[in-house]
């Protein structure tokens, strides 16, 4: 009789080892899936951070004059090899204000809806800052619905 339950005994040994290496295997799995997972996003997130930079190096709005007598005309040429459909102007003056330009509502040059290269655009300041001494211009690009300021890229005029 000793011997029977001697034998059960071992029976269930090695049906618990490989119960304990089947969930082991799985642990294994769901760690390297889980791993492979996050690193698949940082390396994405990467991709498109450097993308954009890489675009924003190709972009160069100048500012090629100011008039603040006639109406704040800005006058500005894109330099750079990429159109451009918005940017953030900084004025600086009495107090210092912020505006937006789509290049794309304002149709700046004429039947275009960028800012193309080579391109010479006159906007009119619509911020209330008055004796202006400092503008500066964000290029900004619109990649799949994201706007990405191009900070590296700012022109600044002094007067």
């Amino acid at each position: 009789m000793n011997m029977k339950i001697l034998f059960l005994k071992k029976g269930d040994a090695s049906i618990v080892a490989t119960v304990l290496l089947i969930v082991s295997a799985i642990a294994i799995a769901l760690v390297v899936t889980t791993f492979s997972k996050e690193s698949e996003e940082k390396v994405s997130e990467k991709i498109i951070s450097m993308g954009s930079s890489v675009e924003c190096a190709d972009i160069r709005i100048s500012i090629e004059g100011f008039n603040e007598e006639e109406g704040k005309k800005l006058t500005m040429k894109n330099r750079g090899s990429l159109g451009v459909e918005k940017a953030v102007l900084r004025v600086y003056g009495d107090t210092i204000g912020n505006e937006e330009i789509d290049f794309v509502k304002k149709n700046c040059p004429a039947g275009s809806d960028k800012f193309l290269p080579q391109e010479t655009c006159v906007h009119n300041i619509l911020v209330g800052v008055s004796n202006v001494y400092k503008i500066e211009i964000i290029p900004v690009i619109v990649s799949d619905e994201e706007e990405i300021g191009c900070e590296e890229r700012i022109s600044t005029w002094t007067g």
